[in-house]
């Protein structure tokens, strides 16, 4: 089920009207890229016992119960989200490759160089296994071969050496 801006008359956007994520909020969230699980690097707490963390701006901040500003976050991250060092900082990719997804930053000490954004890429594994498992058949066997097209392999001769003696089968 994905359910998309404009599609649909079920309200996905509550700005600071409403603080706690819709039900209908959690089933769109399911679709995005990293809507299977918590979206903390790492984590692979299942979407079915996360919560919606207000990712782009905190709620208490003045942050928005809207479908785009929220990532689903499992009980125990969503606690480690503030400004001290220690604990996340949270933002929402709004370009590029990783738009929809929510990046993560652990705070750094005071003096310390900023730590990088991080993804949770762990939604994206089965789908890269596969691309790469036809990528590596394909380079081995070759491309498929359209319907009607022969096999490259073709058996040319069975040798049955069960009954041979041994100079028969040297």
């Amino acid at each position: 089920l994905a359910v998309f801006k404009d599609a649909t008359a079920v309200p996905l956007y509550f700005g600071r009207g409403k603080r706690l994520a819709t039900r209908e909020q959690r089933l769109v969230s399911f679709a995005r890229p990293d809507g299977e699980s918590c979206s903390t690097p790492d984590c692979g707490i299942a979407a079915a016992h996360v919560e919606m963390h207000h990712a782009q701006l905190d709620w208490g901040l003045g942050g928005l119960t809207d479908i785009t500003d929220l990532a689903p976050a499992c009980p125990k991250h969503n606690r480690m989200v503030g400004d001290q060092p220690g604990q996340f900082t949270t933002r929402m990719v709004r370009e590029g490759p990783d738009e929809g997804r929510c990046v993560w930053r652990l705070n750094a000490e005071p003096g310390a160089p900023p730590n990088p954004e991080r993804v949770n890429r762990r939604p994206d594994i089965p789908r890269r296994f596969i691309e790469h498992l036809e990528q590596v058949r394909t380079e081995i066997h070759g491309p498929d071969e359209a319907s009607g097209d022969q096999s490259r392999l073709q058996l040319r001769q069975i040798i049955d050496l069960r009954n041979a003696s041994d100079a028969e089968a040297t």
